[in-house]
């Protein structure tokens, strides 16, 4: 009951915050983002989170989509060369099919945009109780990707297990891939979409997510970053690896830092988790660590697999998003706990993410 209480005035605060809104099909275009791409150092001041301005790659430097066969300078809809195409610079909700049922995702495209030129693309999985645009709104996606030139796909789920497949458990977390699969197809043939530079992030449920995609034998993205949720390798030890970026605050109430048990099975404090995944990789130990203001930083590197491991541990951060827009933060704050402004988890995961390519689909 705590957490439907808590999720429903997430929703409600990000609806009445943000421009955006949270009304089906709107357009709204990325004003409302305050996130400016930056951490906040200790002394108050602006550190860099390091990320180069990522400009779309040419037609012949990646697998191109569908979509790239598209008018210059917007992108269109599945199968209807009449409908109106949608513009850089705004957010549609798009409707798409997977398992014989419609499913949306709050779509956002960048202001550099260009339908000639592959473009990266970032997914976003919510969590429980919240939808795409309030994930959007919390996150700052949309002024990053601006930032930076990716698009951005935030489906809605129609259930708090809404992106596990049936059957799923703690102890068999399996994703939805085929729901994952289409979702990729309706936006590859809705944009020019990079087929090697595709990336999932989550929070809470949605960071569930990307923890169970990694379980999954297939790569459907080249890099994962997550918030608030975290789960073992022990689940999956014969998974490949994957570049992992994740962060999670030491007095989160909902997804606690210091692991749980479910029954039989138990969940591993936050930090031997991200330990153990590095460990997977190949990544020698010990990682370099770092302070951010309160926040300690650490990365594991010179993995024999290639794939870099890193995490982010929030002292009193809450079960929110690092660096989330302040207005919302504040508005939550009673129900999730605090949010750091030491780091922003946005730029920062795309950061990580622009460094990995994959083979494609």
């Amino acid at each position: 009951m705590r957490l439907a209480v808590a999720s429903a005035i997430f929703t409600a605060a990000t609806c009445l915050l943000v421009a955006s809104g949270c009304a089906s099909g709107e357009s709204s275009t990325a004003a409302d983002a305050t996130n400016s791409g930056t951490t906040m150092a200790a002394s108050g001041s602006t550190v860099s989170a390091s990320p180069t301005s990522t400009a779309p790659a040419s037609p012949s430097a990646a697998p191109a989509g569908p979509g790239c066969s598209l008018a210059a300078g917007s992108a269109g809809a599945p199968g209807s060369a009449d409908a109106a195409p949608q513009q850089p610079g705004t957010t549609v909700q798009q409707t798409y099919q997977s398992g014989g049922r419609d499913h949306t995702y709050e779509f956002y495209i960048p202001t550099s945009y260009r339908a000639d030129a592959p473009t990266p693309l970032v997914v976003a999985f919510h969590g429980s109780g919240i939808n795409g645009a309030a994930h959007l709104a919390f996150t700052s996606l949309r002024a990053d990707a601006d930032a930076h030139g990716y698009l951005v796909a935030a489906p809605n789920g129609d259930g708090p297990f809404t992106w596990f497949a049936a059957g799923a458990s703690m102890t068999d977390p399996k994703p939805d891939t085929a729901l994952i699969d289409a979702l990729l197809g309706d936006v590859a043939a809705r944009a020019c979409v990079d087929q090697t530079r595709r990336y999932a992030q989550g929070f809470s449920a949605g960071s569930g997510l990307i923890f169970a995609l990694l379980c999954q034998p297939e790569r459907q993205f080249a890099a994962y970053g997550g918030v608030s949720f975290a789960l073992p390798v022990s689940q999956c030890p014969d998974t490949p690896p994957a570049p992992l970026i994740y962060f999670h605050g030491t007095a989160d109430s909902s997804a606690s830092y210091q692991g749980a048990s479910f029954g039989s099975f138990t969940i591993p404090p936050a930090p031997q988790i991200m330990s153990d995944w590095a460990a997977h990789n190949g990544c020698p130990a010990p990682p370099s660590e770092t302070l951010v203001g309160s926040v300690q930083r650490q990365r594991w590197s010179n993995c024999t697999s290639g794939d870099d491991v890193q995490f982010y541990s929030i002292p009193g951060g809450g079960h929110t998003w690092p660096g989330g827009d302040p207005q919302i933060a504040a508005a939550i704050e009673a129900a999730f706990g605090a949010t750091t402004t030491d780091v922003a988890a946005t730029p920062l995961m795309w950061e990580f993410f622009s460094r990995y390519q994959s083979s494609g689909p």
